[in-house]
């Protein structure tokens, strides 16, 4: 089924990006949903912390997209390999 960018505007909130992550044991994919509906190129990172510094470096560079700043992560939860990345976004985000 394919979703024409009007029908996926519908599903972001004014001002947020919707980052979503498909997890895996070494290399994480990950693509953003901009509050206009369009969505980012797909970003391969490792699962380490290297790979995690890539990855803000990455949805830092779309930040000025999200007019209110407010970016929405979302992450596959594929066995434990999920908790790595999530630990780090959460350690990252209280010091942000």
């Amino acid at each position: 089924m394919s979703i024409t960018t009007s029908q996926r505007e519908k599903f972001v909130n004014q001002g947020e990006m919707i980052v979503g992550i498909d997890v895996a044991k070494h290399t994480h994919v990950t693509r953003i949903l901009f509050p206009d509906g369009s969505e980012s190129k797909a970003f391969g990172f490792s699962n380490n912390r290297r790979g995690f510094e890539d990855f803000i470096a990455w949805i830092s560079s779309y930040k000025g997209k999200a007019e209110n700043g407010s970016i929405i992560v979302g992450l596959e939860s594929t066995g434990h390999y999920w908790e790595p990345l999530a630990f780090y976004l959460e350690g990252v985000a209280r010091w942000a």
